[in-house]
């Protein structure tokens, strides 16, 4: 997520458990038969810039509201509205929801809007996704896809669909087969023989996750920011058992390969794993740090071998139920023959420690610089030998 307006947007957005009740104006559009009218409702679609990136999003109401993602517009109070005839407004974030990827943003002199979906378009449906995949060059792309299913994602109603999405897409609107948004752009899943797994929040989540409801005439809509997740360097853990039952520590350190080393300026002790898809280290008045790994086809760093602080979020699934979200604080990339390899370094305390000594990982989400959230497979060493590491730091 972007960082570099975290100050402001805290002095200016409120966070309280639900957002309070607003009303925003109704797009009263006509329904139009897509693709026929994929011209006209087009128009609603506009990009959406920040600091760090861009994404997409769609105008939803006539006085000028517009839908995004929460991780496109970050942690910004303002961005940048680029319209289809290559116009742009300045937009004004009032309401974001992390925990769900929705924000909502204001802009005077807004195209005009596209409405929602009444109910959920029914799987085998077709779908249209419009947006800027790659940024400004492919603006207004369209792509086609069929509503693969409705799933269930932390809580929210998600619209799996086989349309194309790639970064840019995110925060832009999935339309039915009426020209009518049934979801907003959130993630797609990568990997190795997967293809067309791309998800969107459900406008039915919309006055859950911002409070907002549809009427007549717009209200007041006062700022709120719900759902938070951790800044830049922090972890945060939650769910999961009140008590967990470790391994023997000796076990555990020759399970996760660890082995110590001196340090020739200190003269302290410090202990390592390093494993295919991870690195631990720790030692004597030293944090704790975790480095993941992650292969980015076709990337190439231009800005050196070191990654800058927030490049990386990623939230962790334990098979015991507990979660646990990190920030990068730094780490290092290098070029391969077919991109880079990146490792994002966390540090950790002894909370995410104890966490990930009581249960191995069972699924893990990850962005990068803003870029939309993808699910990545776990390697067998992120399984079996990451507990094994935490259970030997958390017994030295």
């Amino acid at each position: 997520m972007p960082l570099l307006l975290s100050t402001l947007l805290a002095a200016s957005l409120a966070s309280a458990q639900e957002a309070p009740p607003a009303t925003l104006a109704a797009c009263t559009a006509d329904a139009v038969a897509l693709p026929a009218g994929l011209d006209a409702r087009s128009q609603a679609v506009v990009r959406v810039h920040t600091l760090a990136g861009s994404g997409s999003g769609v105008v939803v109401s006539p006085d000028g509201w517009v839908l995004t993602a929460a991780h496109v517009v970050g942690k910004a109070r303002t961005v940048t509205l680029a319209l289809r005839d290559g116009s742009e407004l300045e937009g004004e974030v009032v309401r974001v929801h992390d925990g769900a990827d929705l924000a909502l943003v204001h802009a005077a002199g807004a195209p005009p809007c596209a409405p929602l979906a009444p109910t959920p378009a029914a799987p085998g449906s077709e779908t249209w996704v419009v947006g800027s995949p790659t940024g400004e060059a492919l603006s207004h792309s369209i792509s086609k896809g069929i509503v693969s299913g409705w799933r269930e994602g932390d809580g929210w109603a998600l619209l799996q669909t086989d349309a194309s999405v790639n970064p840019g897409n995110s925060g832009g609107p999935v339309f039915d087969a009426e020209g009518r948004v049934q979801a907003i752009v959130s993630s797609k899943r990568v990997g190795v023989g997967v293809e067309g797994l791309a998800f969107g929040v459900g406008v039915a989540e919309v006055g859950r996750a911002l409070g907002v409801s549809a009427g007549a005439a717009s209200g007041e809509v006062s700022p709120w920011r719900g759902g938070q997740v951790a800044a830049a360097g922090v972890a945060t853990v939650t769910g999961g058992p009140a008590t967990r039952t470790p391994l023997p520590v000796r076990k555990a350190c020759t399970k996760a390969k660890a082995r110590q080393e001196e340090d020739g300026f200190e003269g302290t002790l410090r202990t390592r794993v390093d494993a295919n898809d991870f690195r631990l280290r720790w030692g004597e008045g030293q944090p704790t740090v975790l480095s993941l790994k992650f292969f980015l086809f076709g990337m190439i760093f231009r800005g050196g071998p070191q990654l800058p602080p927030g490049w990386a979020t990623v939230d962790l699934a334990l098979e015991d139920g507990t979660r646990l979200h990190l920030v990068s604080e730094g780490g290092t990339a290098a070029v391969t023959m077919m991109g880079s390899d990146a490792w994002p370094e966390f540090t950790i305390d002894e909370a995410v420690i104890t966490a990930l000594a009581a249960s191995p990982p069972k699924a893990m989400r990850w962005s990068t610089n803003g870029s939309s959230p993808q699910d990545r497979d776990l390697g067998s060493s992120l399984v079996k030998q990451l507990p094994a590491a935490a259970v030997c730091r958390l017994e030295e």
